[in-house]
């Protein structure tokens, strides 16, 4: 985690959670002419390494939330194997629309184009990048403090 100007790290997430980071998966949306499928089995190796990552831990029902940049979001959604899978049927209305700052699933991931903050530079995600995280099934720890009773 890194403040504000983008280059003071706050926290080694990494080191202080034992973890190391996996190295990057190249999507390749630039392939002029992409090999059928190849965007589905990127998504299954994201799946598969972060899931055996995970250990077990969060069980079946771990969901993967990958938030885009804008460019990677545009390319992405503009990929023929992505358009491809709307085509004949009722989301192909879909495709005539705008979608910046929406969200689909695509091989068992939720693609999101993350907007950060409005300044594009305080949050945010690099224009050409995703980012991976898993979602729901008690991965995550839940607090609410203070209770709501004087009980607790």
């Amino acid at each position: 985690m890194y403040a504000a100007d983008g280059s003071t790290a706050l926290f080694d997430w990494p080191t202080l959670l034992s973890q190391n980071i996996p190295t990057e998966i190249n999507f390749d949306l630039a392939a002029g002419s992409p090999a059928s499928g190849v965007l589905r089995k990127k998504c299954n190796q994201v799946r598969r390494k972060m899931l055996r990552n995970l250990k077990g831990l969060g069980g079946g029902g771990v969901s993967i939330i990958g938030l885009c940049g804008d460019n990677f979001w545009d390319d992405f959604t503009a990929h023929k194997e992505v358009r491809e899978t709307f085509l004949n049927w009722s989301a192909a209305a879909d495709l005539r629309a705008g979608n910046a700052f929406g969200t689909f699933r695509f091989g068992d991931i939720d693609w999101v184009n993350y907007r950060g903050t409005d300044d594009e530079s305080t949050v945010g995600i690099n224009t050409d990048k995703v980012k991976f995280f898993p979602r729901d099934s008690g991965i995550f720890q839940t607090a609410w403090a203070p209770a709501e009773t004087f009980d607790f």
